[in-house]
């Protein structure tokens, strides 16, 4: 079974915390045009939870604090890349 938290959204994409079993909590994207969900960082290797809380979105970036094994919680940016494809 698996767990979602933190949930926000940038265009057509949900951003937000998820444990899949297997990787701990990290930063997970759902596109809702096609269905389609991926883990977008492993913040913390391996099977430990990196955690990323309060997640914002602002322009093309979003900012969450996580962890990532060698220190406590830190404030992380991720910026986002969009790319449209024309048929």
């Amino acid at each position: 079974s698996g767990y979602a938290n933190d949930i926000t959204v940038m265009g057509t994409r949900l951003y937000f915390e998820a444990w899949d079993g297997s990787s701990g909590y990290e930063l997970w994207a759902h596109e809702t045009t096609n269905g389609s969900t991926w883990q977008v960082a492993d913040i913390w290797s391996g099977s430990s939870y990196g955690y990323a809380n309060d997640i914002t979105a602002m322009g093309t970036r979003l900012y969450f604090e996580a962890r990532d094994g060698s220190s406590g919680y830190e404030l992380y940016m991720m910026e986002i890349e969009h790319s449209i494809t024309y048929g």
